[in-house]
C-alpha cells in the first residue's frame, strides 16, 4: 500500500533484551512516522545460549492496521543440541498496546506443529524446523506461503548434516482460523 514498516530483527545492545522497535514510513511524504512502536519479543535475545534466542525473521501488513511477524529462535532441525523450539507466525495490532506499551500480538500458526493441510515441496510435512525462514506472503485465498532461505550451503533443517533445498510452505486459510 502506501506505507513500509521496518521491524529490528533483534534488540539495541543498550535497550532491553525483549524489546525490538518498529518504524512506520509513508511513501507519499518520504517521512518516518514521530511513533517509533515497540514489539516484544517471547523469549531472551542476548541473554540465553544462542539456539534459544528469539528474532523477527519477516513481516508483511494484512490491511492497514495490522501485520504478520515471524518470529523465530536460532534452532534448525527437529532433533539435537540445537534443535528448533519457537517459529511461530503472530498477528499484531498496530494501534493497540498492553499496559508497558509492546504491541498486543497473538499466535496464527505454529510452524513446528503444523496442521495436516501444510504443504511443501515435499509434501504434508509436520513442522518447518528452519533458522532463516525470510518471506511470508498471502495467498488469494487468505492462506500464507512462508519461505525458508537455507542460505546454502551453511545451514540444514530437516536432516542435519546435509544441504537442504529452500522450502515453500502453503498453508491454506482454514487452517489459520
Amino acid at each position: 500500500g502506501d506505507r513500509l514498516a521496518l521491524l529490528l530483527e533483534g534488540p539495541l545492545f543498550t535497550d532491553r533484551w525483549d524489546r525490538l522497535l518498529l518504524f512506520e514510513f509513508d511513501l507519499a511524504s518520504e517521512q518516518f512516522a514521530s511513533e517509533v512502536k515497540y514489539y516484544r519479543l517471547t523469549r531472551p535475545h542476548s541473554e540465553l545460549p544462542i539456539v534459544e534466542r528469539h528474532k523477527v525473521g519477516e513481516l508483511l501488513f494484512l490491511d492497514n492496521t495490522r501485520i504478520l511477524v515471524v518470529e523465530t529462535d536460532d534452532g534448525h532441525g527437529r532433533e539435537g543440541p540445537r534443535a528448533a523450539t519457537h517459529k511461530i507466525v503472530y498477528e499484531v495490532d498496530l494501534q493497540r498496546t498492553d499496559h508497558e506499551g509492546f504491541l498486543i500480538k497473538r499466535p496464527v500458526v505454529d510452524l513446528l506443529r503444523l496442521p495436516g493441510t501444510a504443504r511443501t515441496a515435499r509434501g504434508i510435512e509436520s513442522d518447518f524446523p528452519f533458522v532463516t525462514i525470510e518471506g511470508i506472503e498471502r495467498t488469494n485465498d487468505g492462506g500464507l506461503v512462508i519461505v525458508n532461505d537455507n542460505n546454502f550451503p551453511s545451514w540444514s533443517g530437516r536432516e542435519p548434516g546435509s544441504l537442504q533445498d529452500t522450502e515453500f510452505l502453503m498453508i491454506s486459510r482454514g487452517c489459520l482460523e
